[in-house]
Parts: C-alpha cells; structure tokens; sequence
C-alpha cells in the first residue's frame, strides 16, 4: 500500500494494458472462448433432437453464456471509470472465512476489507474460488490493502491486487501492468473467439436455410 501514496491525483490516464485486464481479465475471454467452443456442438445437438425441453435448455444456455459476457465487460466498463477518476486509500481486512464446495464445485474464498473515506466507514466484499492456479494469498500479503473507490460514491470500489497480474507505479506515479504481454493474449484471445463466433453463426443460419 505504501506506493501508492505516489498514485497520480484523478483524472488519470490508464494505459491500454490495464484496460484490457479490466475488461477481458477475469471472465469474459473465457466465456467467449467457450462460447465459440461449444456453439456449434450444442446446435447441433439441439437441432437432432426432437424433445422441446432441449431446444429450450439450448437457448437458455445461449442467453446464459450472452449474460455472462455482457455483464463482464459492462463490469469492466465501470472499473475502468474507477481506476481512471477513483482516489487510492487503504483497507484492512475485517473478516476472512472459505465456503466449501460441494460435489465438482470449488470452494470459495471470501474477504470483506474495511476502508475510510471522508471519515465514514465503507466495506468491500470479494469472493474467489480457490484453485491451485489462484495465487489465494495475494490479497492477504499486505497489512493494508489498496483500494481505488470514487470519491462521491465511496462504495464503488475496486480492489487493486484483485487481478491476476499486478499493478505497479513507475516514476511519475502512472499505473503500468507487471505482465503487459498476459492482457494483450487475453485480449487476442478474445478476437479470435469473436469472429469464431461470427463465422458459426452465419454458418447456423447458411445451413438452416432451406
């Protein structure tokens, strides 16, 4: 926390690697990606099959996944407008507890952090999974944690070690990703599985045309 005492005062440029993190970081590329996986299998299966219930199943999921997308990247959105204009302040955590999974779902980590602004009290709650490719201690590694939130809506905040690369400060006190090149593949990624998704779906309509 103690760098980012030196956080350029808003409104502050963000540069296009952080964007890109905020925006593909943390569900919608793999959403997208599966999406494009599964699109034309589960057409396919859908189409087959003579039971109404599926085809119905089959749209639900589409809409589901659609969900999913538009709300990681309207989540995204709203980040960016945080990291841009919020102010930096340090939290604390105030509760930790795990809620195990039950069956094939892991179990869940939850932090709730406590932070000051204009001397009011606000809370933060974060919850993610824990997997052996989740680094679970990065948000417990530091007495204090920063946290960017907006100073006329103080409880729309953003935990900065929350993504998985880290953020740091270069000299002037400009934000800058410690792994740049891991948001432009995810961003890549993201493009390859939009126009897979594009070419499926022209292709589902060419073959569903009589």
């Amino acid at each position: 926390m103690e760098k980012y005492k030196y956080l350029k005062p808003p409104p502050r440029e963000i540069p296009l690697s952080i964007k890109l993190q905020l925006l593909f970081g943390k569900n919608a590329s793999v959403l997208l990606f599966a999406f494009a996986v599964f699109l034309v299998p589960m057409y396919y299966f859908a189409i087959g099959s003579e039971n109404i219930a599926i085809k119905i199943l089959f749209w639900f999921l589409y809409l589901g996944f659609l969900a999913g997308i538009i709300f990681g990247v309207y989540r995204g959105i709203k980040d960016i407008n945080i990291f841009k204009n919020g102010i930096c302040v340090a939290s604390t955590i105030i509760e930790k507890y795990t809620v195990e999974g039950s069956g094939d779902s892991a179990s869940i980590r939850v932090l709730i952090f406590a932070y000051k602004v204009n001397g009011k009290t606000y809370s933060h709650k974060y919850s993610y999974p824990i997997s052996l490719t989740q680094n679970t201690k990065l948000l417990e590694d530091d007495i204090e944690e920063p946290i960017l939130c907006l100073q006329e809506s103080p409880e729309k905040a953003v935990l900065v070690d929350s993504y998985q690369a880290r953020i740091v400060l270069d000299e002037e006190g400009n934000m800058r990703m410690n792994k740049p090149l891991l948001e432009y593949f995810q961003v890549i990624l993201s493009v390859i599985a939009l126009v897979a998704i594009a070419a499926e779906i022209y292709y589902m309509f060419q073959i569903s045309t009589p």
